[in-house]
């Protein structure tokens, strides 16, 4: 929860006077949310998202893989401070199966997409729940999650 700016200006001054680099920051009185992202030769390293509630907050997956990304343009730095991964960069959600990378989203998308009925349907298409199996009961609940949402 961040209640003014004063705390991340203080934050900011100290880890540029450290590591250098260029701080971006939002901070939204409103709804007592701020962002503070910190760039060194164009690449993020690091970052604090606050908010009262966790709703406000970007994916942490989608988040994660922004680091160590080469180059951020104005585009990609306004996304960032907005914690939201534009149009041509889906969110896949949390990690549902580790062996094929495939997120929440993507599975709860695929299913409104296709109408799938089974894990299998999901298997030949987004290929989890094909080789360990460990992510099928989590499968298995997207899919009654994705029934019960359409009645």
């Amino acid at each position: 929860m961040v209640a003014s700016a004063a705390p991340g200006a203080g934050l900011r001054k100290q880890i540029q006077r450290e590591h250098g680099g260029q701080c971006l920051e939002y901070v939204d009185a409103l709804t007592r949310s701020a962002r503070y992202l910190w760039l060194v030769n164009g690449v993020l390293q690091a970052g604090l998202f606050s908010a009262e509630d966790y709703r406000q907050l970007p994916g942490r997956d989608w988040l994660s893989a922004q680091f160590g990304e080469p180059g951020f343009g104005a585009r990609q730095r306004l996304r960032l401070l907005a914690g939201a991964p534009g149009p041509n960069c889906p969110d896949p959600g949390p990690t549902v199966c580790a062996c094929f990378d495939v997120g929440r989203q993507t599975v709860l998308d695929f299913i409104r997409q296709t109408a799938a009925e089974d894990i299998d349907n999901i298997g030949r298409s987004l290929k989890a729940g094909t080789n360990c199996g460990s992510c099928r009961p989590e499968l298995a609940g997207l899919l009654s999650e994705a029934a019960t949402r359409c009645d």
